[in-house]
C-alpha cells in the first residue's frame, strides 16, 4: 500500500527535544519471502548451486517471481536451465510445491534472492533455499524483515561469525546500529551504518567494515574474551532507525564458518525486544502555541526493576503523534545518558517542542510514547492527549 511517511530533524539540548518535519513519498509493496544469502558459481574446480524450494501453504493457486540481486541491489544474471536470468517464474497449485537449482557454472556470485507474489499479503507461500559453498551446503530460511535482529557470535582460532543484512526497501534506506555485546551483555563495540535501498552488507564481524578496528586491539578485554582480542562469543545486535512512525526493517542471517574446513552454518536471528521497563502516567501538560511551534510538557513515571537499562546507558525515547484526523507523525530523540544511576523508579519530564507545525488554538492530539536503547525497544507503550493552548 502506497502511502507518504514524515521524517522528523531534530536537536536535543538536555532532555529537550526538537523537531521538524519532511514529507516524503512511501514506498509500495514487499516481497513475500527474502533470502540475504545465495551462492552460485565455480572455485578451484567446485562446483556451487544453490536449491530453492517453495510451498504454497493455502487453497489459492500462487504464481510470481524469485528474483536475483547483488549487493548494490541491481539484478543478478544467474545461469538456470542452461540460459542466463535475473528472475525464475512460478506457478504452483493449491497445496503444491515448486523447486529449481542453479547451473552452479561460471565465476562464483552471492546476492540475495527476494520471492513476490501475485497473491500479495494473501499469499500463503513459504519456502527455503539450499546453497553449496567450499564443498558444504547450507540450508536458508526466509528472514522476515525485523527492527530489531540478534544473532549469535563465536570468533576463535578454529571458528569465526558472519552476517548478512538486507535493506528491503526499494526507495528508502536503512539507518543501522550494529553493537557487539559478550558473553555477559555488556556492549563492547559499536559501528553505524547506511544501507541503500535493497543493498547487502555480508562479511565477518572482524571485516574492516564491521568490527575490524575493535578485534585488532589485542589489549582490550572483557568476561566474553579469554585470550584478548583473539577470542570472542556473545551476540550482535542489529537496530534499525526510524522511517516516520514506522522503524526501519531489514533481513540478518548469522553465519558460522569452521575455520578448517570453511564450512558454514546458517543462524537464524530473533528480535532483541523485551518489554523489561515498565512505564505509566504519561501525563501532558498545558501547551503554548507559536505560529511555527508548538511546546508540550511531559512527564512519565518509570520502573526498572530488573536494571536492564544500565546506569549511563543511552536510550531513546520515541514519540508517535496521532492528530485529529487519525493521521500519524514520527519523532524519535535519544537522550545523552541513561536513567538516574541507581534508580529503579521515578519520573522524567522531557520537554517536546515541535516545529513547522501550525496547530490552530484548541487543537487536540495523542502522543505514545515508548523507551528503548541500544538493544532495542524495552518498554511498553503509553499514551496521553495533549491540547494546544492560544
Amino acid at each position: 500500500m502506497n502511502k507518504s511517511i514524515i521524517i522528523p530533524t531534530f536537536v536535543i539540548v538536555g532532555l529537550s527535544m526538537i523537531f521538524n518535519w519532511e514529507v516524503l513519498a512511501g514506498q509500495g509493496g514487499s516481497p513475500k519471502l527474502i533470502f540475504p544469502q545465495f551462492a552460485n558459481g565455480e572455485t578451484n574446480g567446485i562446483v556451487n548451486k544453490t536449491r530453492f524450494i517453495l510451498r504454497n501453504n493455502g487453497p489459492q493457486r500462487d504464481t510470481g517471481s524469485i528474483g536475483f540481486l547483488a549487493d548494490d541491489g541491481s539484478s543478478l544474471s544467474v545461469p538456470v536451465d542452461g540460459s542466463q536470468r535475473t528472475a525464475v517464474d512460478f506457478d504452483i497449485s493449491p497445496w503444491g510445491t515448486f523447486e529449481f537449482e542453479t547451473d552452479g557454472i561460471g565465476d562464483l556470485v552471492t546476492g540475495t534472492v527476494l520471492v513476490h507474489s501475485d497473491l500479495g499479503e494473501d499469499s500463503r507461500l513459504e519456502g527455503s533455499l539450499v546453497f553449496e559453498i567450499l564443498g558444504s551446503k547450507v540450508s536458508v530460511d526466509s528472514s522476515p524483515p525485523q527492527g530489531t535482529n540478534q544473532v549469535y557470535v563465536n570468533r576463535r582460532s578454529g571458528e569465526n561469525a558472519g552476517i548478512a543484512i538486507f535493506n528491503p526497501d526499494e526507495t528508502d534506506g536503512a539507518s543501522l546500529e550494529l553493537h557487539l555485546s559478550d558473553s555477559q551483555g555488556v556492549i563492547q563495540a559499536s559501528r553505524f551504518i547506511e544501507l541503500q535501498p535493497q543493498e547487502r552488507l555480508v562479511g565477518f564481524v572482524d571485516d574492516d567494515r564491521l568490527f575490524g578496528e575493535f578485534f585488532a586491539q589485542a589489549a582490550l578485554s572483557s568476561p566474553g574474551r579469554q585470550q584478548g582480542a583473539s577470542t570472542f562469543s556473545g551476540t550482535l545486535n542489529v537496530v534499525s532507525g526510524f522511517s516516520g512512525i514506522d522503524r526501519n526493517s531489514v533481513s540478518v542471517i548469522g553465519l558460522l564458518q569452521d575455520g578448517a574446513t570453511g564450512a558454514l552454518t546458517a543462524q537464524a536471528t530473533s528480535s532483541n525486544a523485551n518489554h523489561l521497563v515498565r512505564i505509566s502516567n504519561l501525563q501532558a501538560g498545558p501547551s503554548s502555541n507559536s505560529p511555527m511551534s508548538v511546546e508540550v510538557p511531559l512527564s512519565f513515571e518509570f520502573e526498572d526493576p530488573t536494571g536492564s537499562i544500565n546506569a549511563g546507558e543511552r536510550y531513546r525515547v520515541f514519540f508517535s503523534l496521532v492528530l485529529g484526523d487519525g493521521s500519524s507523525r514520527g519523532l524519535t530523540t535519544q537522550s545523552p545518558s541513561g536513567l538516574p544511576p541507581d534508580e529503579r523508579t521515578g519520573t522524567l519530564s522531557p520537554d517536546l517542542t515541535i516545529f513547522g507545525v501550525n496547530f490552530a488554538p484548541g487543537f487536540t492530539g495523542t502522543i505514545n510514547l515508548t523507551i528503548e536503547t541500544d538493544r532495542g525497544n524495552i518498554s511498553n507503550t503509553i499514551s496521553a492527549t495533549f491540547q494546544t493552548g492560544s
